[in-house]
Order: C-alpha cells, then sequence, then structure tokens
C-alpha cells in the first residue's frame, strides 16, 4: 500500500530525492568503516548526499543526539520545508522522508566544526567510481 505521503502529500522532486538518497547509502560499503578507522556518522552521511544531490546540510539534533540531515525546500516543493535523513536516528529505513514541520524532534544548531573532510572526499571518490554523481 502507498501511503498519502506518497501519493499526494509529498511531491514527485521529493520522492526522486528520497529514491536518488537510498541508492547512495545503500552503495556505501560496511567495509569503508574499518578504512576509516572508525565508525561513519551521520555528520558525514548527510555531507556526501547533499554534495551529490546539491541540497543544504543542517546539523543540529534529533531529540537528544547530535545529528546532520538534509533539506529539500524552494520552487517546486509546495511550500514544504521537507528533511532528507541518510542516517536516520533509531529508526528504519534509514533513509527517510520527513516533514520538517511535524517532526519537532529534528532542532537545528549551528555548523559542525568537526567534520572529517577527508571521509567526505574518500566516500565521494568511491562513489564516482561506482557511477554516482550529482
Amino acid at each position: 500500500m502507498k501511503s498519502i505521503c506518497e501519493t499526494t502529500y509529498f511531491p514527485k522532486v521529493a520522492l526522486d530525492y528520497l529514491a536518488r538518497a537510498t541508492r547512495i547509502v545503500e552503495e556505501i560499503p560496511i567495509a569503508f568503516e574499518p578504512v576509516i578507522g572508525e565508525e561513519l556518522r551521520c555528520h558525514e552521511v548527510a555531507r556526501v548526499v547533499g554534495t551529490i544531490l546539491e541540497l543544504k546540510v543542517l546539523d543540529g539534533a534529533y531529540a537528544a543526539v547530535d545529528h546532520s540531515w538534509c533539506m529539500i525546500e524552494g520552487p517546486g516543493h509546495r511550500g514544504k520545508k521537507l528533511i532528507l535523513d541518510s542516517y536516520s536516528v533509531g529508526r528504519l529505513p534509514q533513509v527517510q522522508l520527513v516533514d520538517f514541520y511535524v517532526n519537532p524532534l529534528y532542532r537545528p544548531k549551528e555548523s559542525r566544526t568537526d567534520i572529517r573532510e577527508s571521509v567526505v572526499s574518500d566516500l565521494l571518490f568511491y562513489l564516482s567510481k561506482c557511477g554516482i554523481r550529482g
């Protein structure tokens, strides 16, 4: 069954972003974590997705957890501010499309200063070799 969000509420362009982001995240190998020596974080994954899809990345919190996500907004989005969460906190599926106004658990804050740019670059390079580009 398709929900009303899929058939009516979310614009097609947002559903396209969701499908593309899901494919991007699915291509990130589990084997990548040992290469960088620690867990992949939402902060870097959101920036990879945001770079490829040319979306703004916001840093903040989801409930009590530091978190980062992409925003879909502007013309063609029916005036909606939508969150494209590429590394959802405590939920599956991992990549989700969320209405910013009906989910107060997402709280934007100032931009993070601890982004591992080398991880972002390495992931972008890997994904380009897999044929994934913006």
